[in-house]
């Protein structure tokens, strides 16, 4: 498999994973909080971090490069080289 058709993939689970992070983002960070707890102090400190606000900043950042791979693959797969 070509190294363009990988990037055009990974761009695309990125792209998917992101979307999914700010859709779910109370579940996930409910789910991350209680996780976390597990660990004792050290864990209880961190999950009053983990808030759905800071999921979906994940999720949009996930979004942005895997969005940003998947132009670059497609630039090179059609042909567009010149700024890649």
């Amino acid at each position: 498999m070509s190294e363009t058709v990988q990037m055009l993939i990974a761009g695309l689970v990125g792209f998917v994973a992101g979307v999914l992070l700010i859709v779910f983002r109370k579940p996930i960070a409910r789910f991350f909080a209680e996780q976390l707890m597990g660990f004792g102090l050290m864990g209880i400190s961190t999950a009053r971090r983990s808030t759905p606000n800071r999921t979906a900043l994940t999720g949009a950042v996930a979004v942005f490069i895997g969005s940003v791979l998947v132009m670059v693959a497609l630039a090179r797969l059609t042909g567009l080289q010149s700024w890649t």
